[in-house]
């Protein structure tokens, strides 16, 4: 969590994973992205319809197994709560996508403990609560819940919750 003028940054970032899988997921694409043009200057084949086609779904299947590993390796998912926005991307280290902007008048951080939507972090009953027991953040803006794709322990969102009520 950082601090950045009068807003609140929150990364989550990926899981650490085996760095000899994630290393070939990136290899495959690479491959698959390089091999058609490699293919073409080698060979000498001829440039036809098919082979621009071939080329193409090479190049989407690549760029989505490029994209895929690059999350993997150094994905962060973003959340900056502003005085009344709250805006929301993820960041593969190279490029960023899915990037919304929400307009609230109300914010509550949420979380689940087993199947319940918890908000208030007050009324929470602590002595249910693991200390490494995981949930996904929710922000609930008005009636609508943005979620994080990765899970957080539920104690570092309640002290989320409790640093942006601070800064509001």
């Amino acid at each position: 969590m950082e601090y950045l003028n009068d807003s609140v940054c929150l990364k989550i970032k990926n899981n650490e994973h085996s760095g000899c899988s994630i290393n070939f997921i990136g290899c495959i694409g690479l491959i698959m992205f390089l091999l058609p043009i490699l293919t073409i200057f080698f060979l000498s084949i001829e440039i036809t319809f098919g082979t621009i086609l071939v080329c193409i779904i090479a190049w989407l299947v690549s760029g989505y197994i490029i994209r895929l590993y690059l999350w993997n390796k150094y994905g962060v998912e973003v959340f900056i709560v502003n005085r009344n926005t709250l805006e929301t991307y993820n960041d593969y280290k190279y490029f960023k996508d899915n990037h919304r902007v929400y307009d609230f008048t109300k914010l509550d951080i949420v979380f689940f403990n087993e199947d319940t939507i918890l908000a208030d972090e007050s009324k929470t009953n602590h002595s249910s609560i693991d200390n490494g027991q995981l949930s996904l953040i929710g922000f609930k803006l008005d009636d609508e819940i943005i979620l994080s794709h990765k899970e957080i322990p539920i104690t570092s969102i309640i002290h989320i919750s409790k640093q942006i009520k601070i800064k509001k």
